[in-house]
């Protein structure tokens, strides 16, 4: 009797534990996504986010370099004509006419330092006016970018740094581009604002790291701190 007691019981518990069992199987597939429906809700949302990116007021790399490289001279020769009869606001110094008499000089080529920035104006104003004195002081023609991100998104670093190259395109045909940390100050007025046959870094020792090498390796130029690279290689990687 004792027995018969006993596989009672478990077949009852076995038959609680299957019912159990079945519910909580049917409450999953009633709140979770099946597979199919997953790869559905991603490829909607890789969808969207194509069709946002390929707007057709947003050109492509392709056309910018084309547009860049096609009317460089006529940029270059029109800049240099409003640099000569002084109707160019921002470019009146000895050191840009000197760039348009001798553009086969690095020293002479036109840079442009470019800024990425959000939220922190005590560093930016302490930053424009030593690049100021130090470009000065290096006889360079130059343009200061800041490229600000405006919205409240995570800082997109990469992004700002090409809008901020995009644009300095409209502004002056340069042979050179800087990527500036906002929070890197120059201390040395021999430290060379300028180009190199490759791109290189003129940050390498900071004083807050005791001014020794914070690289392991310097095979790749990782884009923090103070990059610089001819404009040419930037239109490859844009």
């Amino acid at each position: 009797m004792r027995r018969f007691r006993a596989v009672v019981c478990l077949i009852l518990i076995l038959m609680l534990l299957s019912c159990l069992f079945i519910i909580l199987y049917h409450w999953q597939s009633f709140n979770m996504d099946s597979p199919s429906e997953i790869d559905s809700k991603l490829a909607g949302f890789i969808t969207n986010e194509l069709s946002r990116l390929l707007r057709p007021d947003i050109p492509a790399v392709e056309d910018v370099g084309e547009m860049v490289m096609n009317t460089w001279f006529k940029r270059e020769k029109e800049f240099c004509r409003k640099v000569f009869d002084g109707t160019h606001r921002l470019f009146q110094n000895e050191a840009c006419r000197k760039g348009c008499l001798t553009r086969d000089k690095p020293e002479s080529r036109r840079n442009v330092i470019i800024i990425p920035y959000r939220n922190r104006s005590e560093h930016l104003m302490e930053l424009i006016p030593r690049l100021a004195e130090l470009l000065t002081k290096q006889d360079i023609c130059y343009l200061l970018v800041v490229a600000e991100q405006a919205d409240q998104q995570p800082f997109n670093k990469g992004i700002i740094m090409n809008a901020g190259f995009v644009e300095a395109l409209n502004w002056i045909p340069f042979h050179c581009a800087i990527f500036h940390d906002v929070d890197l100050l120059p201390l040395n007025n021999e430290i060379p604002y300028t180009c190199s046959i490759y791109p290189r870094h003129i940050s390498l020792c900071v004083d807050k790291f005791q001014n020794r090498y914070f690289f392991e390796s310097m095979d790749t130029l990782t884009f923090f701190g103070v990059g610089v690279l001819k404009m040419m290689i930037c239109m490859k990687d844009l």
